[in-house]
């Protein structure tokens, strides 16, 4: 039997505040689990972000264009998260597709 010599152990990891450590999710893991809160958040900020200056003007320089692109693309976002969320994050998107449908015409959609 030989002996090793030049092999040193680490030492096991010292327990915190008498905690064993807890394995973290991978950080793919924690994207897509908060992907849908994280796509939620970004469709929330944009349209507060447009919402102001088209609602207030100045009109002339409001393009109708670019107004119906992106109430489009919000209106389809907010239908897809809201078949994919539930709970609080439903009601917000549930929210903001009330406050399209309630205000005619605001940010180029009608009532639907």
């Amino acid at each position: 039997m030989t002996s090793n010599t030049n092999v040193q152990r680490k030492p096991a990891p010292a327990p915190t505040l008498g905690l064993l450590a807890a394995r973290c999710p991978s950080p793919q893991a924690l994207q897509k689990a908060y992907e849908n809160s994280a796509s939620l958040w970004r469709l929330c900020s944009e349209l507060m972000r447009c919402l102001p200056e088209w609602m207030d003007g100045p009109f002339p320089e409001i393009d109708a264009e670019v107004v119906a692109t992106e109430s489009d693309k919000w209106w389809r976002g907010a239908a897809k998260l809201a078949k994919q969320l539930e709970g609080p994050p439903l009601e917000v998107v549930m929210q903001v597709r009330h406050g399209w449908v309630r205000r005619p015409g605001s940010c180029g959609r009608g009532k639907r």
